[in-house]
Parts: C-alpha cells; sequence; structure tokens
C-alpha cells in the first residue's frame, strides 16, 4: 500500500513539473505573440506619418487613395496579426474623417458602430494627434495560447490538489504512527525497568532471606511447652525487630516505586539524591566495588520524570558493576557546567571494544548476550535523556575503564508542565 501511495505521489508530481514547465512554455510564447503584435503596430504607424496624412490644420493636404491602399495592401494580406485596418485623419473643426479605405462608411451603413468595435491607436506627433489607425486584429493565437494556459492552470491546481490531499493523508497516518511509536516506546522503557527490577528481585531475597528464617525460628520456639512470660516478651521483642529490619529493607530499595514510577508526573529533582538511591538499589552487583561520590552541593535542580532518570543512572552503574566484575572503583561526579547538570559515571573496568563503541546506544547490541544481556538498557537510557532535552554519550574508554556522561538542561519547567 504504502509503495502504491509513493508511486502516485511520484507520477502527481512528474504530472506537475510537465504542467509547470508547459506553463512556463505557453507564457513565453504568449510574450512573444504580444511583443509582435506590439511591433505590427508600429510598423503600420510609421507609413502613416504627418508626411502621408499631414497635421489637422492642413486643410490643403490631397491625398493619393491609390498610394495609401498601397500601403495597405503591402501591410495587411500576410500579416498574421492584422485582418485589416481603417486610418482616419483629424481635421481642425471638423472632426475625424476616414481616409482609408476611403470607401468605408459606402460599404458599411454602421460603419460607427463598427470602428467602436475596433482598437483604437492614435497617430500623433509631439502633443499633437492627426490621426488614428483603427486595427480589425486576429487574435487566434493569442486566445489559443490564452486558452491551453487556463486549461493547464486547472489541471496544475487540480493535481496540487490531489498531491494537498494525498500528503494530508499520509501526513495524518504517520501522526497515527507517530503516537503508536510513543506508546509503544514508553512501554518498552516500563519493561526495561521490569526486567531490572527483576534482575535485582533474585538478590533482595538474600537479605530479607535472614529476618524471614529468625521470625520462623522465634515462633517455633514459642511453640514449644515450658516457656515463661519473660520468654515470651523477649521472643515477641525479637519477632518484632526483625519484621521492623524487614520492612526497612523493602522500605530502602523502594522497588514498588521503582516499577510504578511511570505514574509519577514531572518535577524538580535533585540529582544527587537520585544517583544515591540508584546506587542502593542495584547494591547487590557491587560486590567489593569501592564507589568514591564527587557531588557539587550547589548543583541546581533539574526538571525531570525522576523514576525514569534514576533508570538511567540504575542502569549504568549496573553496567559498571558487571563490566568490573565486583572487582574496581565506580566514581560518581556530578556538577554544573554553563545551562547544563553534568553527571559522569566512571569505572576501572576494561573498557569498551573500539568495534563495539559507535554501536553502542543501538538496540540489542550488547556485548553481554551470554549474560542475559538484552542490549536495550543504554538505548532506552538514551531515549528517556533526550526526551528531557538533554544529551548521553561514552565520555572515555580504554583499558583504565570508561566514562559515561549525562548533560540535563537547567532551567524553569516547560510551558504547561
Amino acid at each position: 500500500m504504502k509503495r502504491v501511495d509513493r508511486t502516485n505521489l511520484a507520477l502527481m508530481a512528474v504530472i506537475a513539473l510537465f504542467a509547470v514547465f508547459a506553463l512556463g512554455m505557453l507564457f513565453w510564447l504568449k510574450g512573444r505573440f504580444e511583443r509582435e503584435r506590439e511591433e505590427t503596430i508600429a510598423a503600420v504607424k510609421r507609413h502613416f506619418s504627418p508626411a502621408v496624412l499631414g497635421l489637422p490644420d492642413d486643410l490643403e493636404r490631397t491625398f493619393r487613395f491609390a498610394d495609401l491602399e498601397q500601403i495597405r495592401a503591402t501591410l495587411i494580406p500576410h500579416n498574421a496579426y492584422v485582418r485589416d485596418i481603417v486610418v482616419v485623419k483629424r481635421i481642425a473643426g471638423r472632426g475625424e474623417r476616414i481616409v482609408l479605405p476611403f470607401e468605408y462608411p459606402l460599404l458599411h451603413a454602421d460603419w460607427q458602430a463598427r470602428l467602436s468595435r475596433l482598437e483604437r491607436h492614435p497617430l500623433s506627433s509631439g502633443d499633437i494627434e492627426y490621426g488614428a489607425i483603427y486595427f480589425d486584429f486576429d487574435n487566434s493565437r493569442l486566445n489559443s495560447v490564452r486558452l491551453a494556459i487556463g486549461s493547464l492552470a486547472v489541471l496544475l491546481v487540480l493535481v496540487l490538489a490531489l498531491v494537498a490531499r494525498r500528503l494530508h493523508v499520509q501526513e495524518a497516518a504517520l501522526t497515527r504512527t507517530t503516537v503508536e511509536l510513543e506508546e509503544k516506546k514508553r512501554e518498552l522503557v516500563e519493561l526495561e525497568r521490569l526486567a531490572l527490577a527483576g534482575r535485582l528481585s533474585a538478590n533482595i531475597f538474600h537479605d530479607i532471606r535472614k529476618p524471614l528464617l529468625n521470625i520462623r525460628l522465634a515462633i517455633e520456639e514459642l511453640e514449644a511447652a515450658g516457656q515463661t512470660a519473660e520468654d515470651l516478651r523477649a521472643r515477641t521483642a525479637g519477632i518484632r525487630r526483625q519484621v521492623e529490619l524487614f520492612f526497612n529493607i523493602l522500605r530502602d530499595l523502594n522497588i514498588e516505586r521503582f516499577i510504578r514510577g511511570d505514574q509519577a508526573g514531572a518535577e524538580f529533582v535533585a540529582v544527587n539524591d537520585l544517583l544515591e538511591r540508584s546506587c542502593a538499589l542495584v547494591r547487590y552487583e557491587r560486590g567489593s566495588v569501592e564507589v568514591v561520590t564527587n557531588f557539587s552541593s550547589n548543583l541546581p535542580p533539574v526538571f525531570a520524570f525522576p523514576y525514569r532518570l534514576m533508570q538511567v543512572f540504575s542502569n549504568l552503574i549496573l553496567n559498571a558493576y558487571q563490566a568490573m566484575g565486583g572487582h574496581g572503583r565506580l566514581t560518581l561526579t556530578t556538577l554544573q557546567e554553563g545551562g547544563e547538570v553534568v553527571v559522569r559515571i566512571a569505572d576501572t573496568g576494561p573498557g569498551i571494544p573500539p568495534e563495539h563503541l559507535p554501536r553502542v546506544f543501538e538496540p540489542f547490541h550488547s556485548t553481554r548476550q551470554d549474560a542475559g544481556g538484552s542490549g536495550l538498557g543504554l538505548y532506552i537510557s538514551k531515549g528517556i535523556v533526550e526526551d528531557m532535552a538533554g544529551r548521553i554519550g561514552v565520555a572515555a574508554t580504554g583499558p583504565e575503564g570508561t566514562c559515561f556522561e549525562i548533560r540535563l538542561p537547567v532551567g524553569n519547567a516547560p510551558s504547561g508542565a
């Protein structure tokens, strides 16, 4: 269907270009005909100078009508623009007198009405009008060109209207597709966050298993016979402590809010705080990695979706932990440069191989597919940052490690936010 639409658009574009070219040629031809017509008028007028007709007060001027007819016979028969002419001389105090053809009033009883339908061109010498020539023009050439111009103009308007309609239909389809892609993109971001939470859930069990085992052991001891009131109080206090420890672990991780983060709106957030929370979220991959923070104390807030930004930070920190294999140093740096907040996440891992560097932000590209990498983490992170009018990239990489840099604009909330 799309191929058919493109073919139709291409065909209509070709028709439109041909119509424009043809219109240009017709306008050129029309201009040429009009110039030739004006040149014909000027040539005819030159043959009827004051020397031939005389001035209005030249009452003694006599005409040799045979000579005038000879001029007429020379100019008219082979002319493509003039069928006939009527020449009049102005006589002082008497108005105009037809001198060519002299028998015109005799041949046409309605000669005055006929003259009114012809095109009059005055003959003058300086400021004195001594006569006029009435032209009976043959406008067939000009009329044909004008008709062709009108027809092509109508065709061009129709083609352009069809093209505009087709473009409007395709624009509407493109808008629908864009909306659908944005929805799919949002779903992909959410699914990747769920995947990240799922990868961490197994490690969460390691922390909550111990207080749950302690609770179970205390309950079993309570059920045993021979417990005194003092023993019961001690056991219940221990159970209470273990339950509080269990809920503290869940509260610190805040996994539920992280999973449901898309329901939260954009707000002004403290980047340093989000980085610390992101570190806590993925601490199960840390191992013995040393974490160094170089946070700017006067960092301005940025307007963002907090849990989406945490998703970006968590992905980058998790990738750094996995690249270092549980040993090394992670350095988190924040600062302000101009109108941007800069976040740098640097590790001491083996670096990104040069052949992989141009594709690190491509979807489904992963150097850890054997270890369960989806290849979507960096791709989605790039989309999230760009949605916030920010930038993300690899600032440095090599045998000493890799540094990712995120730049987010500082400023007011967008209009309507």
